[in-house]
Formats: structure tokens, C-alpha cells, sequence
């Protein structure tokens, strides 16, 4: 009940995180941004008449009604997208079966250095008096990478990080149980989603801003062959905006 870092698995988690990630100024100007160009692109190709005495007004009207929709876009995409860190017994119950299979996959068990765990206990600590985030960037060998460290910052009592996971696995029963647990989906390619993108960004601005812990992979996904990937740096790069525009003051 006492972790160490910022408070989750609490009823309304999801709902305090989500209303914060939808009044981003971030994403309300992007929001903004995008109806205006669409606007704009409708005047110029007459669809909003330039010789009508009420052009001022329509044009309001239009704009209005496609930052509507566009809220509508982001408020599903973000259900979509947030994790749902929403209950102590649901995450108890998810660590008494991931202890119970690793233990029974791995007979010699899981060595964990003793001096890093010492550290890293350290790192949190000072970590939740700044109320900034750990940064964990793992390999991505197996699945097995990213059970094992939410275990061990279960076992320390540190908040557990919100991980970055492709939006392959959300599959039912297995999508929700991976959110509850500290999943945050996004697509495989955000493609030139103006919206999907700055929302991304937007989730990870209140993330760090909030001081939660966050996880993503150093390569990008998981290796097929066992063996290390190159780096990949998109989730970074989005890490690195929020510290170097200023919306965020650091992370560790």
C-alpha cells in the first residue's frame, strides 16, 4: 500500500489520468490547428462561401463543430490508449500468477544483482521527492523481459512504470489484462495522424509531468531471434521533446 513514487491502483485512476491527457494544451491546440486548416481548406475549395453576409459566422459554426468531433476522435482514442492501473487486488492477483509461472518456467529462478537492486531503490527515492519518472528502457528478448522488472518493482515497492506496448497484443482477455496491469497501447505506425500522434505525446507529457514511472524498449519490439536489435528511437524521441520544450522539468 506504501509504494514508493506516485499513487496507482486506486478507483479513478484511468478517469484522472484521461482527463488530464484531454485538457493537454498541447492537444487542444493541435485540436485547434487542425479544424482551422480544415476550414481553410473548404473556403478555398468553395464548399464555405466567401459572398455570404453570414461567412463569419458559418465559418465559427463549421469550426466549432469540427473541434467536436475531433474531441470525440481523442476521447476514444484515448480510452483505447491509457493504461488502467484501477485495482490493488486485480495486481496482486496478476503477481501471485506471474510469480507462479515463472517459478514453475524457470526452476533455478530469476538472478537479480543485489547491488543494483540496492541502487535502484536509491534512484527511487530520490525519484518520488522530485516526483520525477524512472525512465526503464529494457531489452526486448522475450516476454519474459518485461514481467520480470514489473515483478521486481512489485517486490520493491516502487509504482509500478507504465509500459508502452503495441496495440498487436490487444487481443480480448489478454488486451485488458495487460492494461490493467500497466499497459499503455499504441499502434504499430502512427503513419501522418497529426492527432494520434500529438495525443501520444500528450499522454507522455502528463505521464512525466506526474512523475510515473514509464518503460518503453530500447528496440523498438521484441527480438525474434534472441538476440539484441539495433535501437530505435521514436518513444525516446517523444521523451526527449517533453523535457527539451520544457513541459516537463526531467526524468531519471
Amino acid at each position: 500500500n506504501n509504494v514508493i513514487g506516485q499513487p496507482a491502483f486506486y478507483s479513478g485512476f484511468s478517469e484522472n489520468m484521461k482527463s488530464m491527457v484531454l485538457s493537454a494544451p498541447l492537444l487542444q491546440e493541435r485540436i485547434t490547428k487542425l479544424a482551422e486548416d480544415r476550414v481553410a481548406v473548404e473556403v478555398k475549395e468553395g464548399l464555405l462561401n466567401k459572398d455570404d453576409k453570414d461567412f463569419g459566422v458559418k465559418c465559427a459554426q463549421r469550426r466549432n463543430a469540427l473541434e467536436n468531433g475531433l474531441q470525440e476522435v481523442a476521447d476514444k482514442m484515448t480510452d483505447d490508449m491509457i493504461c488502467k492501473m484501477e485495482s490493488k487486488t486485480f495486481i496482486r492477483g496478476a503477481y501471485y500468477m506471474a510469480t507462479q509461472l515463472l517459478t514453475r518456467a524457470y526452476h533455478q529462478g530469476i538472478h537479480v544483482s543485489s547491488e543494483e537492486v540496492l541502487r535502484l531503490r536509491k534512484v527511487a527515492d530520490f525519484a518520488a521527492k522530485k516526483k520525477q519518472s524512472i525512465i526503464f528502457l529494457p531489452s526486448h528478448r522475450s516476454h519474459v523481459d518485461y514481467v520480470s522488472l514489473q515483478l521486481i518493482c512489485y517486490r520493491l515497492g516502487l509504482t509500478l512504470p507504465i509500459v508502452v506496448a503495441g496495440d498487436n497484443l490487444n487481443i480480448p482477455l489478454l488486451g485488458s489484462f495487460l492494461q490493467h496491469a500497466g499497459a499503455m497501447w499504441i499502434r504499430r505506425s502512427f503513419g501522418d495522424d497529426a492527432l494520434y500522434t500529438t495525443l501520444v505525446q500528450s499522454y507522455i507529457d502528463t505521464l512525466l509531468q506526474e512523475g510515473y514511472n514509464f518503460e518503453c524498449f530500447i528496440e523498438g519490439g521484441r527480438s525474434r531471434t534472441g538476440k539484441l536489435l539495433p535501437p530505435k528511437f521514436g518513444i525516446l524521441s517523444f521523451i526527449l521533446d517533453s523535457i527539451l520544450s520544457g513541459r516537463v522539468d526531467d526524468a531519471i
